[in-house]
């Protein structure tokens, strides 16, 4: 076999086809452009997505409502329930601290406190002598009873102006008391006894109103007790009758009373209160905002009007609510082009949002699209 050579004695050089030359260019310009594309398309084509758990809200409704024995009828525009008015009669009795006081009188050097540790119940008459470890003898100055087992306070004066002196502070004997029971029945100076300045506790009116003030608040929650009635369901109470102890301006250091009280209470249908709430919950705005079932632990209600003829309640109910999709502070605009902690401040700042999660991609990205269609608003229930 013979080679032809060239003039230079080499072989001669075989040509590449033309076509498969412009072909391998055209596969490199080809994914040289597709890379181009890619890059741009990621570039420019980001997308996000925010998913938020929202926080609970409290939104008060206040509203109200008469009770009624029979159901509305249909299409009555009156904001009703169904209800019957009950009432219930209960007695106590109860001892409070006298705050009033007022100055002895000129005669008066103080008073002093009887005290009875026995059995029974112990009578003074007024000017009843009680002696001092020194001798000098005092006088009350008015009748006493002291209850078995307690003590109260009255004022004395000398037996003697002429030979009275100064009685310090200490125990009394009860001079025509029986010799067994002075040691069980006894007065008590707390201070000294002398002329001028000294205040003694002497009831007012303030006190007996201020013994009814609380022995009432404290019939009251006995009965709402006794009653089966919650804190949050409202009564009305009528003081029938009164009797202190004690009269204004009497001396002593304790008030006794008894009190008689009628109570008013009403037995509500749960089923027509909470229709009712519904209803007025529909008719406020709460635009952008879920509500949670009606739930009538969040009820507190008072009886405004408990006539016979008519019973008027003022209810006030705490709904929960959660924001939802709808809401304006989710609108997709607020989040377009902000970075992940613009985000999240915005939304902390609106209060109604407890937890915030942020993707977007590609992931080198630092925020979000510019265009708001490219971003989603997911609500966590969790």
């Amino acid at each position: 076999m013979f080679v032809r050579l060239s003039q230079s004695g080499r072989p001669p050089f075989k040509k590449m086809p033309r076509i498969n030359l412009y072909r391998n260019i055209s596969i490199f310009f080809i994914i040289f452009t597709a890379m181009i594309l890619c890059a741009i398309f990621l570039f420019f084509y980001s997308q996000g997505a925010i998913i938020i758990t929202p926080e609970e809200q409290d939104i008060k409704l206040n509203f109200n409502a008469e009770v009624s024995t029979s159901t509305p009828a249909n299409g009555s525009n009156t904001d009703a329930i169904i209800g019957t008015l009950l009432s219930k009669t209960v007695e106590g009795s109860g001892t409070f601290d006298v705050l009033s006081t007022k100055t002895s009188n000129a005669q008066s050097i103080g008073s002093v406190k009887i005290v009875n540790n026995s059995n029974k119940s112990q009578a003074l008459v007024k000017s009843t002598q009680l002696q001092a470890t020194d001798g000098t003898i005092v006088r009350t100055s008015e009748n006493v009873t002291v209850p078995a087992g307690s003590s109260v306070v009255v004022g004395v004066y000398p037996k003697d102006d002429a030979t009275f002196v100064k009685v310090n502070a200490g125990n009394l004997k009860i001079i025509k008391l029986a010799t067994s029971l002075q040691d069980k029945i006894y007065a008590v100076a707390d201070t000294a006894l002398a002329y001028g300045g000294q205040e003694v506790k002497m009831v007012s009116q303030s006190d007996i109103n201020r013994g009814k003030q609380e022995l009432a608040k404290q019939l009251i929650a006995q009965a709402k007790s006794d009653l089966g009635l919650k804190e949050n369901e409202g009564t009305i109470s009528e003081i029938i009758d009164v009797k202190p102890d004690k009269q204004v301006g009497d001396i002593s250091d304790k008030l006794n009373l008894t009190l008689k009280i009628r109570i008013k209470y009403l037995k509500i249908d749960s089923d027509s209160l909470k229709k009712l709430i519904a209803k007025k919950a529909s008719e406020s705005s709460f635009a952008g905002l879920t509500l949670n079932d009606i739930n009538l632990e969040n009820l507190n209600y008072s009886i405004i009007d408990g006539s016979s003829s008519l019973q008027l309640i003022k209810v006030n109910y705490s709904l929960k609510a959660f924001i939802d999709a709808s809401n304006p502070i989710l609108s997709k605009d607020h989040f377009a082009g902000k970075t992940i902690d613009e985000v999240k401040q915005y939304l902390a700042d609106s209060g109604m949002v407890k937890k915030v999660q942020i993707s977007i991609s590609p992931y080198w990205k630092k925020s979000l699209p510019k265009e708001a269609k490219r971003i989603k608003v997911i609500i966590s229930n969790e």
